[in-house]
């Protein structure tokens, strides 16, 4: 059975003070690690245009998409990185994590949340491989200050996930830079939602590390939850460096699946 790559990777944003690992000193290695791995889908979290714009060029066998979070969607976002010989993007659209998800800029205003706005990135992929099914992928990150907001935000986006299933019931995949660790309040309001989604991180320790700078505490907050139709054939944390640069300052996960169901 064919598989499918799949990976989660906060890229972070182009900060002027991140030394070495600038965004501009580490795409040479972000490149080399994407030519080389071969991943199918890439769901990036703090995509910018300017990622897009450098990136593009570089990796012409690969469509890349940007969805910003600010009202002019110019802004850093989300994006999707898709391999063009394995996969059609044939859906695209974005929402805001909040009680107004179609206006722009929009929070959840009544709650603990950071003055940033969040979004909610969603794909509908169709495979080139005619034995394997249209599949979905949700990919987000959750806010950086508020508790609050991050349950408010993951039960938004698992209620959106049952919408569609009954809707246009099709395998999917949850991932993303939650923000929470795994025995959290907000990583229960996925795994108590009552979908019968499976968490394929589990094994999965640091994600976020900082550049191992020393005052900052490594942890796990980067997640993939799959529908039952995926099977994992290998899971592995992107660990490459090269003369102090990482590809991020959270570790990319990348996700080898079978997807049992074919078209019917």
């Amino acid at each position: 059975m064919t598989s499918l790559s799949i990976v989660t990777f906060n890229i972070r944003y182009v900060n002027p003070n991140d030394g070495i690992n600038v965004f501009s000193q580490r795409l040479p290695l972000i490149v080399e690690k994407l030519r080389s791995a071969k991943p199918d889908v890439v769901g990036f979290q703090e995509f910018s245009c300017e990622m897009l714009n450098a990136m593009q060029p570089l990796l012409p066998e690969y469509l890349l998409v940007h969805a910003g979070r600010t009202a002019d969607r110019l802004s850093e976002g989300l994006g999707f990185l898709v391999r063009k010989d394995t996969l059609y993007l044939q859906g695209f659209d974005n929402y805001w994590l909040s009680n107004n998800p179609l206006v722009p800029a929009s929070r959840y205003e009544n709650s603990d949340q950071s003055i940033l706005p969040r979004i909610m990135q969603r794909g509908l992929f169709v495979p080139k491989d005619t034995a394997l099914s249209p599949f979905r992928v949700y990919n987000l990150h959750t806010d950086h200050v508020g508790k609050q907001a991050r349950c408010l935000e993951l039960a938004q986006t698992v209620a959106q996930i049952k919408r569609d299933y009954e809707t246009d019931p099709l395998p999917y995949l949850l991932m993303g830079d939650f923000n929470a660790r795994p025995d959290s309040e907000e990583i229960a309001v996925v795994r108590d939602c009552g979908l019968p989604l499976r968490e394929l991180t589990e094994k999965c320790a640091v994600t976020y590390h900082g550049f191992f700078n020393p005052a900052i505490t490594p942890k796990k907050i980067d997640y993939i939850f799959a529908s039952p139709e995926w099977c994992v054939k290998e899971l592995r944390l992107w660990t490459d460096t090269r003369e102090g640069r990482y590809l991020s300052d959270h570790h990319p996960i990348e996700a080898k699946l079978t997807l049992s169901v074919g078209v019917v």
